[in-house]
């Protein structure tokens, strides 16, 4: 895989946190904690965005991660990246339906958070969603879906990429700030 010339890292954890030094090393800190020291390690690190290879199942890694993590974590998302691939729309397409292909009947919803690319060029949200969506034999339930569609594109130190969760809600582990 390429980004920019660039090969991309493996990489099956996207784990957005408060940004900073002291946050970035915490994180380190508390995955290899509970994941296991020599089960983790992070190809890259960003301000607020560690991208993390685990060695074992991602899915069993965010429930490790909710039981687990402290109250105070500085940890606000995991995404199981089950797919990674360049963040062009025909790309992340092609991952969506493959994994859909594999997924539960029933509802779904699609989330993407950052920006899809068509041709090079940045797509607007509803085009990315409609896109991805397209020929999707499912209804769609925006609210308590049956499978959702999570994708996640990092953009760290010159990488791009588009991390592809396809599964039950709770597959995706928010932390909620109070």
């Amino acid at each position: 895989m390429r980004s920019g010339g660039r090969r991309l890292p493996r990489f099956n954890l996207v784990v957005s946190h408060l940004p900073g030094t002291h946050a970035r090393r915490l994180v380190r800190e508390e995955l290899r904690a509970l994941l296991g020291f020599d089960s983790v390690w992070f190809p890259v690190q960003g301000q607020s965005v560690t991208l993390a290879e685990y060695r074992g199942d991602p899915l069993e890694a965010v429930d490790i991660l909710r039981e687990g993590l402290p109250e105070d974590t500085v940890i606000l998302k995991v995404v199981p990246a089950l797919r990674v691939v360049e963040p062009e729309v025909e790309e992340v397409k092609s991952a969506v339906d493959e994994l859909l292909a594999g997924a539960p009947e029933g509802s779904f919803a699609i989330r993407i958070q950052g920006r899809l690319l068509k041709g090079g060029r940045p797509l607007g949200s509803r085009e990315a969603v409609e896109a991805l969506a397209e020929g999707v034999e499912r209804p769609v339930d925006l609210e308590k879906p049956d499978v959702l569609v999570f994708v996640r594109v990092v953009n760290v130190r010159g990488l791009r990429a588009a991390a592809v969760y396809v599964g039950r809600p709770e597959g995706v582990l928010s932390l909620a700030r109070g």
